[in-house]
């Protein structure tokens, strides 16, 4: 069982650093494309 949690984790930090990764990348566009328009 340990094992298996133990092996279970690369898999949650990939999951969770791809989606941090994925979402401020997000941000970044949408904040530039603010910018690009002008603040409202």
């Amino acid at each position: 069982f340990g094992l298996l949690v133990f092996d279970a984790f690369p898999d949650i930090f990939t999951l969770t650093g791809a989606s941090m990764l994925i979402i401020a990348g997000l941000f970044i566009t949408y904040r530039e494309n603010k910018m690009r328009v002008g603040i409202n």
